[in-house]
């Protein structure tokens, strides 16, 4: 920018800051865009999207509700805000993430999630399923190891990797082994809260007795 002041020629420095922004994440409902780097303030989405672009390359954008944290497109999270009912208790599905908190009630389910996971862990899990049988960890699990296993699944708890977390701990298990006691022992303990109903042993004396036997035979008689 040139300013003319008095026949002087004052050349003023531009005040963006051309750091690189991967991603944005932008919190609905928007309580000002502000670009921290350049320290400029927008006043719509459009504006500040063409700014990142464009000062900062920045090639992905995210909006997060503030209620829930889902995240989506800013036009679908605006549409999704006012319906909200802000986050649900998660329901342990059958298929859980080996990498993260999410479970899933269904296979495909588990298999989309994981194809939007970082592409550094998905490399990884094939390298570990590609690996021999016979040099693989085993499988075997101590009581020790049980019981440190579910120790750390409260202290963790909100980790985003955190199969990943406690193979860090448990350093002879992979995070899909872990992955796989986690489901094995929540079933447990849901086995265990419900309580079978079997006949009761009154009834089952009754129908044994020769009493009763001689009385279902006279009326077949």
């Amino acid at each position: 920018n040139v300013l003319d002041n008095n026949s002087e020629t004052i050349v003023v420095p531009p005040s963006h800051d051309g750091t690189t922004i991967k991603e944005v994440v932008i919190h609905y409902p928007v309580d000002g865009l502000l670009c921290k780097p350049c320290n400029t303030l927008f006043p719509n989405v459009s504006l500040f999207a063409k700014h990142l672009r464009h000062l900062h390359q920045t090639k992905i954008f995210r909006t997060k509700c503030s209620r829930c944290q889902k995240t989506g497109e800013f036009h679908s999270i605006a549409c999704h805000y006012p319906k909200c009912k802000g986050a649900l208790q998660m329901v342990m599905g059958e298929f859980p993430c080996e990498a993260c908190e999410d479970n899933f009630t269904t296979k495909s389910g588990l298999s989309q999630h994981e194809r939007h996971m970082p592409l550094e862990w998905r490399n990884n899990e094939r390298i570990e399923a590609d690996k021999p049988t016979a040099k693989r960890r085993k499988g075997a699990w101590s009581e020790e190891q049980e019981t440190l296993l579910e120790q750390l699944e409260i202290s963790l708890a909100g980790a985003r990797f955190i199969n990943d977390e406690i193979a860090k701990v448990l350093t002879t298990k992979t995070a899909k082994q872990i992955s796989d006691k986690r489901r094995l022992l929540q079933k447990k303990r849901l086995a265990q809260v419900k309580t079978p109903t079997t006949p009761k042993s009154s009834e089952k004396e009754r129908s044994k007795s020769p009493y009763r036997k001689r009385k279902m035979a006279r009326r077949h008689q």
